[in-house]
C-alpha cells in the first residue's frame, strides 16, 4: 500500500545502509587462491557499479574482493602468499562468501523494493549480460539469482501462459457465438469489438503510463469476458428484427433503439462498482480499476458503433 510505514522505512533503511532490498546472488567458480581470479570478480563488480543505469536504480554489490581489498589497505592482492595471509587473516568471515574448497564464491546484489516490474526485469537483464561477458580465469560466472530475478522469470512466464490462454478464451467465445447464432459470420462480427478492444489495450497502458505486471496482464481475459456480452445483446436484436421482416437499415435502428440503452446502463452499473477499488489504499489495484473501466468502455462502444456500422455493410 502507498505509504505504507514498513514499506517506507524499508525504502529508508534501503537509501542509508544500502542492505535491505531484494537480495540476489552471482555464482562464481574459479581458483579463489588465485590473484587473478579475484581480479575478475572484482572487475565484475567495478563494471556492475559504473553502469549507468544500474548507478540510476541504486543497485550495490559485494563481494569477498571487497572484503579482501579492505582489509589490504585499499588494494587487491597481487601474489598467492599475500592472498593466503588475508584468508588467514578473514578465518570465518570469509566462510560467509566462499566454498571451504576457495572454489565457489557468491557475489551479493542489493536491489531496491521500490523498482516497478519493468525496472527490474530491466535491472536483471543489464547485470545479466554483463556476467556474460564476463572472463573468470580457468572458471565461469553464472547468470544472477535470487528475489528479482525470479520474480522477472515468474513475470514473464505468466505473461507466456497468459497469451495463450487469452488465443484460447477467444477460441471457445468463437464457438460458443457459432453454436448461439448458428452462424460463423455472425459469430465472428459479434467478436471484433473485442478484437477492437484488445488491440487497443497496448495503447490504453501507455497512454496512462501503467506497465505490465502479473496483475494488468490478466486485463485481457477479463474484457473477453465481460465486453462480448454487449455484442451479443446488439447482434441477437438484430436478427431478430430481421425474422421480423425489416430490411437491414431498420433493423440496425431498432436494434440500437431497444438495447442501447440497457447496455449503456449495464456498462455504468459495472463501472460504479469498480470504482470502489479506487478507495483502497494500493496503487497497483489502482492501477487495473482505471484500466478495466476504460477497456469496459471501450467494449461498449465498439458493440455500439463498430458493429452496426458492420451490419449496414450490404452483404451483412
Amino acid at each position: 500500500p502507498r505509504d505504507d510505514p514498513v514499506i517506507e522505512k524499508t525504502k529508508e533503511f534501503s537509501e542509508v545502509f544500502g542492505t535491505s532490498g531484494s537480495l540476489n546472488i552471482i555464482l562464481i567458480e574459479g581458483n579463489l587462491k588465485d590473484p587473478d581470479v579475484i581480479c575478475a570478480i572484482y572487475e565484475v563488480e567495478e563494471e556492475i557499479r559504473n553502469n549507468p543505469f544500474l548507478i540510476e536504480k541504486g543497485i550495490s554489490v559485494y563481494s569477498v574482493a571487497d572484503l579482501l581489498k579492505r582489509i589490504n589497505l585499499g588494494s587487491l592482492p597481487e601474489d598467492a602468499a599475500r592472498l593466503e595471509i588475508l584468508y588467514a587473516i578473514l578465518e570465518d568471515r570469509a566462510e560467509m562468501f566462499i566454498s571451504e574448497d576457495y572454489y565457489k564464491t557468491l557475489v551479493s546484489v542489493d536491489i531496491p523494493v521500490d523498482l516497478s516490474m519493468n525496472e527490474q526485469s530491466m535491472v536483471v537483464d543489464t547485470i545479466n549480460g554483463i556476467i556474460r561477458n564476463t572472463s573468470i580465469p580457468n572458471g565461469r560466472a553464472y547468470e544472477m539469482t535470487g528475489n528479482t530475478a525470479i520474480n522477472v522469470a515468474i513475470n514473464n512466464l505468466l505473461f507466456d501462459q497468459q497469451t495463450k490462454s487469452l488465443f484460447v478464451s477467444l477460441l471457445f467465445v468463437f464457438a460458443t457465438l457459432i453454436i448461439i447464432f448458428r452462424s460463423s459470420l455472425y459469430a465472428f462480427l459479434t467478436l471484433i469489438p473485442v478484437i477492437f478492444v484488445l488491440l487497443w489495450e497496448p495503447g490504453i497502458l501507455i497512454f496512462m503510463d501503467a506497465s505490465l505486471s502479473v496483475i494488468t496482464i490478466s486485463i485481457a481475459s477479463i474484457i473477453v469476458g465481460t465486453g462480448i456480452d454487449y455484442g451479443v445483446h446488439i447482434t441477437k436484436r438484430y436478427l431478430e428484427e430481421i425474422e421480423g421482416g425489416l430490411d437491414r437499415s431498420k433493423a440496425i435502428e431498432r436494434s440500437i433503439e431497444k438495447t442501447g440503452l440497457s447496455l449503456v446502463e449495464a456498462a455504468l452499473t459495472t463501472i460504479a462498482g469498480l470504482f470502489a477499488v479506487y478507495f483502497v489504499n494500493v496503487p497497483a489495484l489502482q492501477e487495473f480499476m482505471k484500466i478495466v473501466i476504460s477497456m469496459i468502455a471501450l467494449s461498449l462502444i465498439g458493440a455500439v458503433f463498430l458493429l452496426p456500422a458492420l451490419y449496414k455493410i450490404k452483404r451483412f
